[in-house]
């Protein structure tokens, strides 16, 4: 650098201690009549860590019910870091009740490492 930089900030009050808080899931727990070729989400309140998702194995599972079998897809999270994506590799079963889980084998977490988990249950639709 040839000529001197000054570069200042103001860091925040304190450590962050408070767990995500999940602020959105699609579809809705309970949903009856789900798409079959829906995606499920899950939004957080704040950036989620994404080598806790996406760098451990089964952290993110979707549980067909009926067959006992966890279905295979893809997990992803959307840039703005705060929801997870999973995109089932197949149409869902007819007339299933599934149940989507976060943290299944393992634990997500914030960029502070304050840990969260959530599961809830849909059912599909005929078509």
């Amino acid at each position: 650098m040839a000529v001197p930089r000054s570069i200042s900030f103001t860091t925040g009050a304190g450590t962050d201690l408070a767990t995500p808080a999940l602020t959105l899931r699609t579809p809705l727990q309970s949903a009856t009549n789900v798409p079959r070729n829906t995606q499920i989400e899950a939004q957080w309140n704040e950036r989620l860590n994404p080598i806790a998702i996406l760098g451990i194995p089964d952290t993110v599972r979707l549980y067909n019910g009926s067959t006992g079998q966890f279905v295979a897809g893809t997990v992803s999270l959307t840039p703005d870091g705060a929801t997870i994506r999973f995109v089932p590799s197949a149409i869902l079963d007819a007339n299933r009740s599934y149940t989507f889980y976060v943290s299944y084998n393992g634990t997500i977490e914030d960029l502070a490492d304050n840990g969260t988990n959530t599961a809830w249950s849909f059912t599909t639709g005929a078509n």
